[in-house]
């Protein structure tokens, strides 16, 4: 067999063959990186949108709740400010105290979420008390009304201007000093009531349950994996990824349990911008804030809404998409070699 046998045409054919795939492997491989760097960032994209829609989702679901309980508070206000219990004759203020109480029961009986309704007087001293009890609603006797006039409510609520809101921390229900159990999550608006002559006669309490709110965040998701997370101003969790995570400020072991040491580099940029979106090695970050506002539109109270794609829930869509990829790269390759080879 001589040297020439290996050589062409043979060789050549070879040699032709192994370049013509070669250079398709490297246009193949090379489209679909192109394809999958720009599948990924849509993907990216489309997600970062949904968060964005489900922050806006979850501002205006805060706002239509908490906006009944500032109407109901106004128009409480309202009533009890010309009702006559105001007045200095004591037979019209026990009849105007009955009116307002019944007011009182039938709200708080239409609105589940109302542990507590009350009329304090100007020096602090109960003057209504409707209670929840179960599905129902009870006023609370005379002898047990309470002087309430060294908590800080009242005297926030009182020193409020015309048209102000008073609204509490977003904390734990205690009674008698301790924290009641269950957790009672509790929110307290008020405001102060005027008479016709301009004096301060008092205020109007709502004890509002923070329960419902909170578990409608919790069970809010457009897309699977999203965590939410509400945290006070001071970067506490009212909402956590665990029960344990929440409520650290009204417990002495709880100095740690902060956004500040679950995710520094999440609450770094809420140091620098309250609102907007960001990734870190956890994952991509939506945060907005959610407010309560006086009648001036300047803000009563407000908390921070973080959304969460964790990084795990983010690299599911491109691996599966690297997958697919692969297989058809993988098919189409060898179709080449085999039309290369015929």
């Amino acid at each position: 067999m001589s040297y020439d046998s290996f050589t062409s045409p043979h060789m050549g054919r070879g040699r032709l063959t192994f370049r013509i795939v070669l250079v398709c492997s490297l246009l193949c491989v090379g489209v679909a990186y192109i394809f999958f760097l720009s599948a990924t960032r849509s993907e990216q994209v489309s997600v970062m949108d949904a968060e964005r829609r489900s922050a806006k989702q979850l501002q205006s679901l805060f706002s239509d709740e908490l906006d009944v309980a500032l109407a109901d508070l106004q128009i409480l206000a309202e009533v009890l400010q010309s009702s006559g219990l105001l007045d200095e004759n004591p037979e019209i203020q026990n009849a105007a105290r009955k009116r307002v109480q019944h007011n009182f029961l039938e709200l708080a009986k239409g609105r589940r979420v109302y542990d507590q309704i009350r009329f304090l007087d100007e020096v602090g001293m109960e003057q209504i008390r409707v209670n929840k009890a179960g599905l129902e609603a009870v006023a609370v006797g005379a002898d047990q009304l309470q002087d309430k006039s060294k908590r800080y409510y009242f005297k926030e609520c009182i020193d409020q201007p015309p048209g102000g809101v008073f609204v509490s921390p977003f904390d734990l229900n205690k009674e008698f000093g301790r924290i009641e159990r269950p957790l009672k999550p509790m929110l307290r608006i008020g405001r102060a009531i005027i008479d016709h002559n301009g004096n301060k006669r008092g205020v109007i309490l709502i004890n509002y349950l923070g329960a419902d709110l909170l578990a409608k965040i919790s069970n809010y998701s457009n897309m699977d994996g999203l965590l939410p997370l509400l945290t006070n101003q001071e970067g506490y969790f009212l909402k956590g990824l665990t029960r344990e995570d929440e409520w650290g400020f009204m417990f002495e072991d709880g100095a740690d349990l902060t956004l500040a040491q679950k995710f520094p580099q999440a609450w770094q940029h809420l140091q620098e911008a309250e609102e907007g979106q960001f990734f870190t090695e956890r994952g991509l970050f939506t945060t907005c804030n959610l407010k309560i506002l006086h009648q001036d539109g300047t803000t009563a109270r407000s908390w921070h809404l973080i959304l969460l794609m964790p990084t795990q829930q983010l690299a599911i869509v491109p691996a599966s998409l690297a997958r697919v990829m692969l297989a058809i790269l993988g098919l189409l390759l060898v179709v080449i070699v085999v039309g290369a080879w015929q």
